[in-house]
């Protein structure tokens, strides 16, 4: 694929995962190196997040699961929200933190937890500014 497709649909996945909000997101970071932005478009949401063989949701929790596991605290947060805006549940995102304890031990898994119920928050509190007033 050339880099101009994996480039467009890699940024549509991206959107995808993380809701049109997003697209500030790569403004802001393309000001400080556009190059970084491109390649996590093009290579990480275009090449890997499209590939068949697992659905969006599952790659989404596999994803929540390593960042846990590497501390990654900014990052888990944000993923937490495109794992539940791609259809995991709660349940899902809480149970594949459980299940590093048994890996990466309990700090690891209760500050996953306490990650997740920001990023729980704050997407039930997104989800509800959505929805259209009646």
């Amino acid at each position: 694929m050339d880099e101009e497709t994996l480039l467009k649909i890699g940024t549509a996945k991206h959107t995808e995962i993380f809701g049109e909000g997003v697209a500030e997101w790569r403004e802001r970071f393309r000001g400080i190196n556009p190059d970084a932005v491109d390649n996590l478009m093009k290579y990480c949401f275009g090449a890997y997040y499209c590939r068949p063989g697992l659905d969006l949701k599952t790659r989404e929790l596999c994803t929540v699961t390593a960042l846990a596991v590497l501390a990654r605290w900014p990052q888990l947060k944000s993923h937490i929200g495109g794992a539940l805006r791609v259809g995991a549940t709660e349940q899902e995102v809480t149970e594949v933190l459980l299940q590093m304890q048994n890996y990466a031990g309990w700090p690891i898994t209760l500050t996953g937890l306490e990650v997740a119920a920001e990023a729980f928050r704050d997407f039930a509190a997104e989800s509800a500014a959505a929805k259209p007033a009646e």
